[in-house]
């Protein structure tokens, strides 16, 4: 595993990982080109800081966003379920 790699962004849709990307704005560029009107890097920014996963409609369908952290203590990775 990529030891320099600590954070992974994801994008679900209907229960598939569509995209993921290991840099914010690399992902939000990335979202922007497969989900038209998807949102801005300082709209995921604020996002990201409060939320690790969370939910989002978008032109009429839904998407779930989720971000990893590598641990610090080894090679796990952290996430967290929000139910909003």
């Amino acid at each position: 595993m990529n030891k320099v790699l600590t954070l992974l962004y994801v994008v679900i849709k209907n229960n598939c990982v569509i995209a993921f990307e290991t840099n914010l704005k690399g992902f939000v560029e990335l979202i922007n080109e497969l989900i038209p009107d998807a949102g801005s890097y300082g709209q995921f920014e604020r996002r990201f800081k409060t939320d690790m996963s969370f939910k989002k409609e978008i032109n009429g369908e839904t998407y779930y966003f989720q971000s990893f952290k590598k641990s610090k203590y080894g090679a796990s990775w952290q996430f967290f379920i929000n139910n909003k």
